[in-house]
């Protein structure tokens, strides 16, 4: 499978029988601005833009395909107290590994490679690089003019040694 033959959209979903070791499938990364709007709705974002990067898809074990990708998007997202429109510059790599759905995962290691299930025998690569879009994007985002409703509570007494020496009175 070559990458000429594919065009990168959230929708896109490859066969993980047709990767095979030592042909990687290789993607350039953009999306269309139906795409985009698509996106923006699904995660509840105001906008999402200039979404660039790439990717690759490799047979790395038997039954097991990695996916690799560089990504970089501009997020236009909500001010959770003023509304006001926060813009997010994301960068980063996406690294996930698929296997299929009648393979059993025996241990899952919260800080190693994110091991998901092949959907009827395909790589959901386009879900699976929008949904690190959502991942890495500010789950509260706060404009820097939004004003402090509620000053935190200082706790004066936080010391130690002040309980023991209402002790000693």
């Amino acid at each position: 499978m070559s990458s000429e033959s594919l065009v990168f959209s959230t929708g896109l979903s490859v066969e993980a029988e047709t990767i095979r070791r030592g042909t990687p499938l290789r993607l350039t990364l953009s999306l269309t601005p139906a795409d985009e709007a698509s996106l923006a709705e699904r995660f509840d974002f105001l906008s999402v833009s200039e979404v660039s990067g790439s990717a690759t898809v490799k047979l790395c074990a038997t039954l097991c395909w990695e996916l690799t990708a560089k990504v970089k998007a501009r997020i236009e997202q909500a001010c959770v107290v003023s509304g006001e429109t926060v813009v997010t510059y994301l960068t980063f790599d996406v690294l996930e590994r698929f296997v299929p759905e009648s393979e059993e995962i025996e241990e899952i290691d919260a800080t190693g490679v994110d091991v998901e299930r092949l959907h009827d025998g395909h790589i959901p690569i386009g879900d699976a690089i929008s949904q690190a879009i959502a991942i890495c994007a500010p789950a509260y985002p706060r404009s820097e003019a939004a004003p402090i409703l509620e000053e935190p509570e200082v706790e004066r007494d936080n010391n130690p040694f002040a309980k023991l020496s209402e002790l000693k009175k």
